[in-house]
């Protein structure tokens, strides 16, 4: 008899819990917020990684199409523009040696809705472009066909220093070589020289840190590397000289 009232009533308390309390529930909850808070940082850098990879490929694909067109005229790489006027530009010029590329598929350009080709995937700004080259009419790699004379002899792509970046993320399409366009301004007010007095080209000469406070670069040797945003300030390894 009493083992028989003493299952009743184990099966009653059994029949009577159909759910998760609510401290049971608090908990669990609670367990999801402190992984998601550990998760969700990793799969953003997950990302970003893959990103930076896009990135480099895409500058290792421009780095072949600069070695084509230097083939093609005597080892010389594209100017920045052929005229001041209205260009066309390195943009234009060095497109047809890309897979798929016509006059019209700006390389670089971040808006492929404007006839794009593969713009870097971290870009912030869809209007612009997200690559610019080491622009410069005097110590740039790149400058105005119409000023190549005795003054600023353009240097073939074989005898350039190795270390001498060629193209870099960007929110413009150059990036003033700081040799000649020095950071004697403070644009942001952080007590830091940070751009040209010039303003043509904005905060770090036009370069940008897309990629954890650095940025991408295309060098001469044909190597893409990471460089840090304080790396291409101080001009490490020589990258800003030709």
């Amino acid at each position: 008899m009493y083992m028989q009232i003493k299952k009743s009533m184990v099966c009653a308390a059994m029949r009577e819990r159909t759910g998760f309390t609510l401290i049971e529930l608090l908990v669990v909850i609670a367990i999801i917020a402190v992984l998601a808070a550990i998760l969700f940082p990793v799969f953003s850098k997950a990302r970003e990684k893959a990103k930076q990879a896009t990135c480099v490929s895409t500058l290792k694909d421009l780095g072949l199409a600069f070695n084509m067109y230097s083939q093609d005229y005597d080892n010389f790489l594209p100017p920045y523009g052929l005229t001041t006027a209205s260009g066309p530009y390195w943009t234009q010029i060095v497109t047809p040696y890309i897979k798929g590329g016509s006059e019209y598929n700006y390389f670089g350009y971040s808006n492929i809705a404007l006839g794009g080709y593969r713009p870097c995937p971290s870009r912030t700004n869809n209007t612009s472009y997200t690559y610019g080259v080491n622009y410069g009419s005097v110590y740039g790699v790149f400058g105005y066909s119409e000023y190549y004379n005795s003054s600023r002899r353009q240097i073939p792509l074989i005898d350039l220093n190795p270390s001498c970046f060629l193209v870099g993320d960007a929110r413009i399409d150059r990036i003033g070589n700081p040799r000649e366009y020095p950071f004697d301004k403070d644009s942001d007010g952080d007590g830091v020289k940070d751009s040209n007095s010039w303003g043509g080209l904005g905060i770090y000469n036009g370069a940008t840190e897309r990629h954890s406070d650095g940025m991408n670069f295309l060098f001469a040797d044909g190597s893409v590397r990471w460089v840090a945003l304080s790396d291409f300030m101080g001009n490490k390894n020589k990258m800003w000289n030709r």
